[in-house]
Protein backbone atom coordinates (compact mmCIF):
# COMPACT_ATOMS: atom_id res chain seq x y z
CA UNK A 1 0.00 0.00 0.00
CA UNK A 2 2.77 2.48 0.81
CA UNK A 3 4.56 1.58 -1.89
CA UNK A 4 2.23 2.16 -3.90
CA UNK A 5 1.21 5.80 -2.98
CA UNK A 6 4.61 6.74 -3.65
CA UNK A 7 4.74 5.40 -7.12
CA UNK A 8 1.40 7.25 -7.80
CA UNK A 9 3.03 10.46 -6.24
CA UNK A 10 6.50 9.95 -8.31
CA UNK A 11 4.54 9.73 -11.55
CA UNK A 12 1.74 12.65 -10.84
CA UNK A 13 5.61 14.47 -10.22
CA UNK A 14 6.47 13.55 -13.61
CA UNK A 15 3.06 13.77 -15.23
CA UNK A 16 2.79 17.48 -13.99
CA UNK A 17 6.23 18.68 -14.03
CA UNK A 18 4.76 21.83 -15.18
CA UNK A 19 1.80 22.63 -13.06
CA UNK A 20 3.47 24.18 -10.22
CA UNK A 21 0.52 24.31 -7.86
CA UNK A 22 0.04 21.23 -8.02
CA UNK A 23 3.33 19.78 -7.58
CA UNK A 24 3.61 22.17 -4.65
CA UNK A 25 0.34 19.87 -3.09
CA UNK A 26 2.08 17.15 -4.08
CA UNK A 27 5.01 17.85 -1.71
CA UNK A 28 3.01 18.89 0.99
CA UNK A 29 1.17 15.46 0.59
CA UNK A 30 4.97 13.98 0.49
CA UNK A 31 5.98 15.65 3.49
CA UNK A 32 2.47 14.73 5.68
CA UNK A 33 2.90 10.74 4.17
CA UNK A 34 6.97 11.18 5.30
CA UNK A 35 5.79 12.37 9.19
CA UNK A 36 3.26 9.68 9.42
CA UNK A 37 5.25 7.06 8.19
CA UNK A 38 7.61 7.94 10.70
CA UNK A 39 5.47 6.98 13.44
CA UNK A 40 4.61 4.06 12.10
CA UNK A 41 7.51 2.36 10.33
CA UNK A 42 8.65 -0.03 13.27
CA UNK A 43 5.88 -1.69 11.85
CA UNK A 44 6.10 -0.96 8.29
CA UNK A 45 8.35 -3.23 5.76
CA UNK A 46 10.85 -1.52 4.30
CA UNK A 47 9.89 1.74 6.00
CA UNK A 48 13.75 3.07 5.84
CA UNK A 49 13.27 2.70 2.06
CA UNK A 50 10.02 4.58 1.64
CA UNK A 51 11.35 7.26 4.26
CA UNK A 52 14.40 7.75 1.93
CA UNK A 53 12.17 7.99 -1.43
CA UNK A 54 10.04 10.50 0.13
CA UNK A 55 12.50 12.69 1.40
CA UNK A 56 13.88 13.12 -2.23
CA UNK A 57 10.64 13.31 -3.57
CA UNK A 58 9.73 16.34 -1.25
CA UNK A 59 13.22 18.15 -1.53
CA UNK A 60 13.33 17.82 -5.17
CA UNK A 61 9.57 19.37 -5.31
CA UNK A 62 10.92 21.79 -3.24
CA UNK A 63 13.69 22.99 -4.74
CA UNK A 64 11.51 23.39 -7.79
CA UNK A 65 9.11 24.86 -6.21
CA UNK A 66 11.56 27.58 -5.05
CA UNK A 67 12.50 27.65 -9.03
CA UNK A 68 9.17 28.79 -9.30
CA UNK A 69 9.04 31.46 -7.57
CA UNK A 70 12.48 33.13 -7.50
CA UNK A 71 12.72 32.88 -11.51
CA UNK A 72 9.55 34.70 -12.68
CA UNK A 73 10.64 37.33 -9.61
CA UNK A 74 14.01 38.11 -10.58
CA UNK A 75 13.98 37.95 -14.49
CA UNK A 76 11.02 40.76 -13.41
CA UNK A 77 13.69 42.66 -11.76
CA UNK A 78 16.92 42.53 -12.96
CA UNK A 79 17.81 45.55 -14.97
CA UNK A 80 21.15 44.33 -16.75
CA UNK A 81 20.45 42.59 -20.13
CA UNK A 82 23.07 39.88 -19.31
CA UNK A 83 22.05 38.74 -15.81
CA UNK A 84 18.53 38.89 -17.43
CA UNK A 85 19.39 36.41 -20.19
CA UNK A 86 21.15 34.53 -17.79
CA UNK A 87 17.84 33.97 -15.43
CA UNK A 88 16.05 33.20 -18.81
CA UNK A 89 18.54 30.70 -19.45
CA UNK A 90 18.44 28.81 -16.50
CA UNK A 91 14.69 28.83 -16.39
CA UNK A 92 14.79 27.02 -20.00
CA UNK A 93 17.27 24.50 -17.82
CA UNK A 94 14.75 23.87 -15.31
CA UNK A 95 12.32 23.08 -17.78
CA UNK A 96 14.10 20.75 -19.56
CA UNK A 97 14.93 18.74 -16.70
CA UNK A 98 11.14 18.53 -15.64
CA UNK A 99 10.87 16.93 -18.68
Amino acid sequence: MVEEQIRQMVETAKRDAEKVGELHDLRIAAKRMRYTLEVFAPAVENSAGYLRTLKALQERLGALHDADVLMPFVADNVDHPTVRAGVVALADCVHTERE
